[in-house]
């Protein structure tokens, strides 16, 4: 459950499917919606992550554009 808060969806599943290999039947079954849920915030959290990279991205090629029109600007202005 600590790899779950910190984030590191991964390897919460890598050691719940170790569980699950030596539960009983009852408990491997518990266990399956946890992995499940996992999965789920797994994607969603690389989801976001790829969305955050991109924003980051168009940040860069946005700041590279104002301080080029800027420096044309003075450039050409003053």
């Amino acid at each position: 459950m600590l790899l779950c808060y910190s984030r590191r969806y991964g390897e919460a599943v890598q050691e719940l499917s170790i569980c699950m290999a030596f539960a009983t039947v009852e408990e491997a079954e518990i266990l399956e919606s946890f992995v499940e849920k996992l999965h789920l915030m797994r994607a969603v959290f690389l989801d976001i992550y790829e969305d955050i990279q991109y924003i980051q991205f168009l940040a860069v090629g946005l700041s590279f554009s104002v301080q080029l029109i800027l420096s044309l600007f003075w450039r050409f202005c003053i």
